[in-house]
């Protein structure tokens, strides 16, 4: 069984980008 390529790269991708400004909020960068 395998996802849609374009569907987990984009979630991934959404999920880092989540990620990233999480990290940049607690450290008041963003």
């Amino acid at each position: 069984y395998q996802k849609e390529p374009q569907k987990a790269n984009a979630q991934d991708l959404l999920d880092a980008i989540t990620l990233v400004e999480s990290l940049l909020a607690e450290n008041n960068i963003f």
